[in-house]
């Protein structure tokens, strides 16, 4: 039984051997002594392995702890209460004196509770928090760094440029070794060789420029596509077939519906009205589902003053995705009344309005355009019917706030006083 009070909660195997034998030799000497009555029996420390102490039950002088696996063997109590126990040796006296000093204890709650050991926990879920947070920013940041360079080298380069600017083959020749990818170099190349009067030279240039550039870099390319666009508009001939060749080439390398745009835009400024006509009908029939070709078509027939707007609406409404119906239209709106008919634009405001009376964004877009024709009665009273529409309270107060600026800005402290006591009422008659 013995053996098993001390051997209780001990895996190791040898450990527990070993305090089997010691406790059995310690029984041995307990029951001669008790039954002799003439001599005791103490085991001092040094007999027992430190790593060895256990602890026993109430009423024995030795302790035992089994969390943290540690033992200390003794005598119980009531053996030392017989008058053989006055007899002692001054040796195991000594021996017994030592062995009643307590050894250190230090609570294991006490430690995990220590500020000291917070903190440093603290300070590794800090790091840690910071080594994810810098896996995380780690890619982004790469990438944001490497745009940031490419913009220092681009402007850097334009800076040089300005600056020292090349007069020589050879000084180009330096520069687009240095900058192949950079579509501003070889234009300044392509310009410098034209302003020597060789075209031939320029348009070697430009082909070996497309061929250089990196074809990831497809803004670049187009750049580039623009410039040799102009070239042979200024030098080809026949001009409209030069274009067109080229116009052909830039359609298997980039996007069509931007060389489309880009040849556009050069027939605009060049004034070459027919063509860009034709080139607009062309693609209001290849581009039918884009809402920026369509505008761009209102936008020409606008300033030619032809009549053929809202018949091109009509036709855009039917071919555009039903998302886009209301950015087609605002934008057309927009338009006509900034070059055509601002009652057309009002109609088509109207229309949408109808339809979504809850667009504060339409709402907004259609005051700005009335403000910015300054009829001040018209703008008033519209902003009168959008103040009093039954919306959520975050539109409203949108809405009130754009007209106290505009009340604050063009108007005098009546109208001033006079939209705040509106906002008043309508914050009282909702929220009461």
């Amino acid at each position: 039984m013995l053996l098993r009070k001390y051997s209780f909660g001990y895996e190791n195997r040898k450990k527990k051997q070993k305090v089997e034998r010691l406790i059995q030799s310690q029984a041995r000497a307990l029951e001669d002594n008790f039954f002799c009555g003439k001599k005791q029996i103490e085991i001092s420390s040094s007999s027992v392995d430190e790593d060895l102490v256990i602890e026993e039950p109430s009423g024995y002088t030795n302790t035992v702890d089994e969390d943290r696996q540690q033992i200390s063997l003794g005598m119980k109590n009531s053996y030392f209460m017989s008058n053989c126990a006055k007899v002692q040796h001054p040796l195991l006296a000594e021996v017994e004196g030592r062995a009643s000093i307590l050894p250190l204890q230090v609570p294991l709650d006490d430690i995990e509770n220590s500020d000291t050991v917070n903190a440093v926990c603290q300070n590794i879920k800090h790091v840690g928090d910071l080594d994810t947070l810098d896996e995380k920013n780690k890619r982004p940041a790469k990438h944001n760094s490497k745009e940031a360079r490419e913009r220092e080298i681009r402007a850097a380069e334009e800076r040089l440029l300005e600056k020292d600017i090349p007069r020589s083959v050879d000084e180009f020749e330096k520069l687009v070794r240095v900058s192949p990818n950079s579509s501003f170099v070889w234009i300044k190349y392509m310009a410098f060789m034209l302003s020597l009067a060789d075209v031939e030279k320029a348009r070697l240039i430009a082909e070996r420029c497309l061929k250089t550039i990196n074809i990831l870099e497809e803004s670049e390319k187009l750049n580039v596509w623009v410039a040799y666009f102009n070239l042979e508009n200024a030098y080809g001939n026949p001009r409209e077939e030069a274009v067109s060749k080229i116009f052909q080439r830039a359609l298997q390398y980039c996007d069509p519906k931007k060389v489309h745009l880009v040849l556009l835009g050069m027939y605009e400024r060049t004034e070459q009205h027919q063509l860009a006509d034709e080139l607009l009908s062309k693609m209001s029939k290849k581009f039918k589902h884009s809402c920026k070709v369509w505008l761009r078509r209102i936008q020409w027939l606008l300033k030619q003053n032809q009549d053929e707007v809202q018949s091109v609406v009509k036709r855009a409404v039917l071919c555009l995705p039903r998302h886009k119906h209301i950015k087609f239209l605002s934008q057309a709106a927009i338009l006509e009344f900034k070059c055509g008919v601002p009652d057309r634009g009002r109609s088509m405001f109207e229309g949408m309005l109808r339809d979504y009376p809850k667009r504060t964004d339409l709402w907004s877009i259609y005051l700005d355009q009335e403000i910015r024709l300054a009829d001040m009665d018209v703008i008033r009273a519209l902003f009168e019917r959008a103040t009093t529409l039954s919306l959520p309270a975050k539109k409203m107060k949108f809405l009130f706030k754009k007209y106290l600026e505009f009340e604050k800005s063009l108007g005098d402290e009546e109208c001033i006083e006079s939209v705040k006591r509106k906002a008043m009422e309508y914050v009282e008659t909702t929220f009461a």
